[in-house]
């Protein structure tokens, strides 16, 4: 994944997915709204679907499993959410 497009996953988690207020995993149809809005956000920065998903798989299954793992209290992801960057 180039740099700018980890940059950018990380920027659009960290404003766009609140694990609260989602259910927990398996909205399957919701993980692909988000995908949807998260690729229509990447495209129009100049970044590829091929960028995004080279290092964290498939876009709906990793904001899927995004939104039903919170964050800990100073804002990182536990260490059973999916690894942002390998």
């Amino acid at each position: 994944m180039s740099e700018r497009g980890a940059e950018f996953l990380i920027r659009w988690v960290e404003r766009n997915i609140n694990p609260e207020e989602y259910p927990a995993i398996g909205d399957r149809a919701l993980a692909e709204v988000k995908a949807g809005q998260c690729l229509a956000e990447a495209e129009a920065a100049g970044l590829t679907r091929r960028e995004l998903e080279a290092e964290v798989g498939p876009l709906a299954e990793f904001i899927n499993l995004r939104m039903s793992t919170p964050p800990d209290p100073e804002g990182r992801w536990a260490p059973e959410a999916p690894p942002l960057l390998h």
